[in-house]
This record gives structure tokens, C-alpha cells and sequence, in this order.
């Protein structure tokens, strides 16, 4: 089980994630309001916006973990008026709550989840890529890279192979219950039928990425 819970804050030039995460946001926002706005075919499509059941009274949307008994809220306000405005928050935050289920009645968003993959999957490479010198630095070949370093670059490469599983050496990934290694080749791994992982994983996955990179005292790439 993650240890993360409750509210995460990011801050403008502390934070590894910071503008990744802005991206993701306004990522996210759009996503769903251009979601509503097509499911709703009316202007009147923000009323619907403010009693939707995926929302809290916080303007967030509610995003379930595949893999953790977690939801991840993401601001519904001020990503997107932020690019409008010409302005980069100092300050964001996201939330990981415990699951709850969705009410029955519930106005599903069908077809949004593709595009959050749609916009988380190039954030991960990036984030990934841009620290890998410093883990080979570190640590050498990938034989003797960490598993849960080596898991990342598992799920980094699946993102580059159609979601699929792409590990052909000798090295195994190990993050949390979950075993990535050469047995696992062409194993669903993100954004296709019968993955591991979902959009919230991924998320969940990038922090925890970025405190090992603390805890082991990498510098902000």
C-alpha cells in the first residue's frame, strides 16, 4: 500500500514536480471540462459542472487507483485560468484520499480516462528521462540499479511500447506488490485492456519516484 495520503503541496523552484505537475493539471482540467462540455451539448454545461457527484465542494475531480485503495483529486479550478492569465502558480496541491465508490447516479465521464492517459504519459518519460544519467551515475548498469528504480524504467519503456511490457534483460522492477522482469514481456502495463496500472498509479508512482530522488539527495532535474 502507498504511503501517501492526504494533501500534497508543490512549490515553484523546491519542487521536482512542480511544473510537470502544472502541466498535468491543466492537462486534467481540460480534459474534463471539454469531457462535459460535449456530453452536455448546451453552454449551460458548467451548472452541470458544479453538482456533478465526481466533484467535491472543492472543485476537484475524483480519479480511482487501479492498484491502491486511493483517489486522487485534482483541482478543477485554476489551471486553466492561470494559462489564460499568463500566470505560473507558486503553489499546488493534490489530494490522495482512502476510496470511496462513486454514487450510482453519478454522472460518469465515459471515455475521459484515455485522455488523462493521454496527457500523464509523456510527463512520465520526461521526469524519467531527465533523471536517469544521474541514477546511472549512482549506481552503474541497470543490473545494479534499485528494483523500484529499475520498475520505473519498466513502466517508462512500456509507455514507449503501446502500453505493453518491453524488459529484455535480466533486471527485475519491484514497486510495492507489484514484479516487473523479462517473464513479464508484452504483460498490459498502462493504458490498454487489462492493465496494471491507471491514471491515479501513475501519479501516485511519480511521487514516490521523486522522494526516493530526495531521500537519496538528487538534485531537481
Amino acid at each position: 500500500m502507498t504511503y501517501l495520503d492526504g494533501e500534497i503541496v508543490t512549490t515553484a523552484g523546491t519542487h521536482r514536480l512542480h511544473d510537470r505537475l502544472f502541466s498535468l493539471t491543466v492537462g486534467v482540467q481540460c480534459a474534463v471540462f471539454s469531457s462535459m462540455l460535449i456530453r452536455s451539448n448546451s453552454i449551460d454545461w458548467y451548472r452541470q459542472f458544479l453538482v456533478n457527484d465526481r466533484t467535491n465542494v472543492n472543485d476537484s475531480v475524483k480519479i480511482e487507483s487501479t492498484q491502491f485503495q486511493k483517489d486522487v483529486l485534482f483541482p478543477l479550478r485554476g489551471p486553466m485560468e492561470n494559462i489564460v492569465l499568463g500566470q505560473r502558480p507558486q503553489r499546488i496541491a493534490i489530494r490522495i484520499n482512502p476510496y470511496t465508490p462513486m454514487p450510482a447516479h453519478a454522472w460518469q465521464m465515459a471515455g475521459i480516462n484515455p485522455m488523462f492517459d493521454i496527457v500523464i504519459a509523456p510527463i512520465f518519460v520526461e521526469l524519467f528521462e531527465c533523471h536517469r544519467p544521474w541514477i546511472n551515475n549512482q549506481s552503474g548498469a541497470v543490473k545494479n540499479w534499485p528494483p523500484f528504480f529499475n520498475f520505473c524504467r519498466a513502466v517508462r519503456n512500456a509507455l514507449s511500447h503501446g502500453g505493453k511490457l518491453d524488459v529484455r534483460d535480466s533486471t527485475t522492477g519491484i514497486w510495492h506488490h507489484l514484479t516487473y522482469s523479462d517473464a513479464n514481456i508484452d504483460h498490459p502495463v498502462f493504458g490498454i485492456v487489462g492493465a496494471d496500472l491507471a491514471f491515479a498509479d501513475l501519479v501516485i508512482l511519480m511521487f514516490e519516484f521523486s522522494h526516493e530522488l530526495d531521500r537519496l539527495s538528487c538534485p531537481n532535474f
